[in-house]
């Protein structure tokens, strides 16, 4: 209810108890106790009911007190946070790693050579000795330089640290240019060279008989002839890398026939050993310079 409605209820109330005060007054000379009500009663009924009325629609006032020590109910929003977040687990200890040494690359360095060098316009073969009919020991490519070791007098040849393999090894000048004087080189010995040129005293067969063979050496390639009889037989092949063996044939111009040849000259450079075949394969074998007959014949 409304302060206006209640003041308006107060002021009505007020006014009924004036009317019921100027009913119970005494007419004329109506004297005390003649049945009339005093007007405190009326005074005390208004009051006990605007006290009443009063009582009712009165708002109450609330008032809270604090009971001692409740603020320590409420905590602070960082010890909130900190009571509840959740617990961080324990890292058990473990052993500190040691960091991996670092490698260490070590450049190899190829010292740089104190004389001539060599290098080549085309890829050249590195061989045993200053000829072609020598073995193959490896090869000085072109854009690559080598130290220059040994030469042969004219310089045709030098001897060089072979790019291949340990040990030294031959190329031709033909590709070649040197960088330094080689005057200062010396001239190198060279292997036993396989020299095929001369004549030579021929066993074929296991015939006790004799045969003059004569022979041609021309670089890698070897002609000559073989006299049997009455016959002379054509002799022609080439030769291995190394000059050591000869491969060819042995052909008979006038019955028109050729069989296949091969020998190998000995070490000592004077004696060959050897094959043909002829429906089954044949020893032959040579000497020159009054060495004798190489035993075995048969090679290989």
């Amino acid at each position: 209810m409304t302060m206006k409605r209640w003041i308006k209820m107060v002021l009505g109330l007020g006014a009924v108890g004036l009317c019921v005060m100027a009913c119970n007054l005494p007419s004329g000379g109506e004297q005390p106790g003649s049945g009339a009500q005093p007007s405190s009663v009326v005074e005390d009924a208004v009051e006990a009911t605007v006290s009443a009325e009063q009582t009712r629609l009165a708002m109450p006032t609330l008032t809270v007190t604090a009971e001692p020590g409740l603020e320590t109910l409420t905590p602070s929003l960082a010890q909130t946070l900190e009571n509840t977040a959740a617990p961080v687990p324990a890292v058990e200890a473990s052993a500190t790693l040691q960091p991996s040494a670092t490698p260490t690359v070590t450049m190899a360095v190829s010292p740089t050579p104190s004389g001539p060098v060599v290098s080549v316009s085309m890829d050249t073969n590195c061989r045993l000795g200053p000829h072609v009919v020598y073995d193959y020991q490896g090869a000085l490519l072109k854009g690559e330089t080598a130290a220059v070791v040994g030469r042969i007098a004219g310089n045709a040849w030098v001897l060089i640290e072979n790019p291949d393999r340990d040990g030294n090894c031959w190329i031709t000048m033909s590709y070649g240019t040197v960088q330094g004087d080689l005057a200062g080189v010396a001239v190198a010995a060279t292997p036993p060279f396989y020299d095929w040129n001369g004549t030579y005293s021929v066993w074929a067969n296991g015939l006790a008989s004799i045969y003059p063979m004569t022979l041609s050496q021309n670089g890698v390639n070897v002609s000559g002839s073989l006299v049997v009889g009455g016959s002379t037989l054509t002799i022609s092949g080439s030769l291995s890398q190394n000059g050591q063996v000869f491969s060819g044939s042995l052909a008979d111009a006038t019955a028109g026939t050729s069989v296949p040849l091969s020998f190998k000259m000995l070490e000592n450079m004077k004696q060959v050993v050897g094959n043909y075949i002829e429906t089954t394969t044949k020893e032959i074998c040579g000497a020159r310079e009054s060495s004798g007959k190489p035993a075995p014949c048969l090679w290989p």
